[in-house]
């Protein structure tokens, strides 16, 4: 397992690290069952940086022959500061819809909340501790990270409308799998407790082309269609 990982950092992390830029970036959305994937919307992603700021938002819906079935959409907005190559988010917004009925919607300003911690009593964010990432900067800062991680595991406080819990990302390995009918060598992620699994691609800036995710008895997965820089 040792030889694995020192294979990973050889290939990966000793070749000249991509810094991330603005770019956008289109997914099919994929619904998993017994019968297999079908293809069901899209979404559409885009990070805007600009002068140590971002704006990083994403539009996901299911396609028109799919919604007198399943009606749905989602709208997630994170923005923030740039520090030492971290993602700071300071307002996070969600909007999720069944139909037309909202089903979520809630709004984050980061830095003025502060999260009771049993542990540690009051924990304020914006502190020294692993960094805080909500469900949208998540993606940016694991970029940023896998390229000078000299771990295995990434931890993160990660922090939505339940509060704030920490998060371990479990670096699993090389993964061969294939986008627009091309082989691409990647480095698959995973998160048990988010039932999350995450494909980054070095090309591109380690952002994910593949993306897995289960909400309750449902599984879904993003497969990158498009990836442009802007």
């Amino acid at each position: 397992m040792k030889n694995f990982f020192i294979f990973i950092f050889l290939v990966f992390f000793l070749l000249p690290a991509h810094s991330i830029s603005s770019f956008s970036a289109k997914y099919d959305l994929y619904l998993n069952n017994n019968l297999g994937a079908i293809k069901v919307g899209r979404a559409d992603y885009e990070l805007v940086v600009t002068n140590n700021v971002y704006f990083f938002r994403i539009n996901a819906m299911t396609d028109k022959l799919w919604s007198a079935i399943y009606d749905y959409s989602i709208k997630e907005t994170s923005i923030g500061l740039i520090e030492s190559n971290k993602f700071i988010g300071d307002y996070y917004e969600i909007i999720e819809n069944q139909g037309d009925t909202i089903s979520d919607k809630y709004a984050l300003n980061t830095f003025e909340l502060i999260i009771n911690d049993p542990l540690k009593g009051q924990l304020e964010l914006g502190t020294n501790s692993p960094v805080i990432v909500d469900p949208l900067n998540l993606y940016l800062n694991i970029s940023g990270d896998i390229q000078k991680s000299e771990s295995k595991v990434l931890t993160y406080n990660f922090i939505n409308k339940k509060g704030l819990s920490q998060k371990e990302f479990t670096i699993i390995g090389l993964e061969n799998i294939e986008i627009n009918d091309i082989k691409i060598e990647t480095i698959r992620i995973e998160c048990s407790e988010l039932d999350l699994v995450i494909n980054v691609y070095k090309d591109y800036d380690f952002m994910p082309v593949f993306i897995s995710k289960t909400n309750g008895k449902a599984n879904f997965s993003l497969i990158l269609n498009d990836f442009k820089h802007l």
